[in-house]
């Protein structure tokens, strides 16, 4: 799920810019306890949030480390294209 030359979480962000990274609480793509992201996307066969139809989802809202200002102006355009 991660691509090793980026280090692209399943999250979508670069590992080395995320908050969460940095001060350890994400302990990397693989599923578990803090964060509900990776195990739902493999669950899905996917290898990104962003590729979900539901992206954006509750979870990346609750659990996610990218800001909600952001998923909601994804949100929008995604509503947008479908239109």
């Amino acid at each position: 799920m991660v691509n090793n030359k980026l280090k692209i979480g399943v999250c979508g962000l670069v590992c080395s810019k995320c908050p969460k990274y940095v001060i350890k609480e994400c302990h990397g793509c693989q599923p578990n306890e803090v964060c509900p992201l990776p195990a739902c996307a493999k669950g899905k066969s996917l290898d990104y949030c962003f590729d979900c139809k539901e992206f954006p989802c509750q979870k990346n809202y609750e659990k996610g480390p990218i800001v909600s200002e952001l998923l909601d102006h994804w949100k929008g355009n995604k509503n947008k294209k479908d239109d």
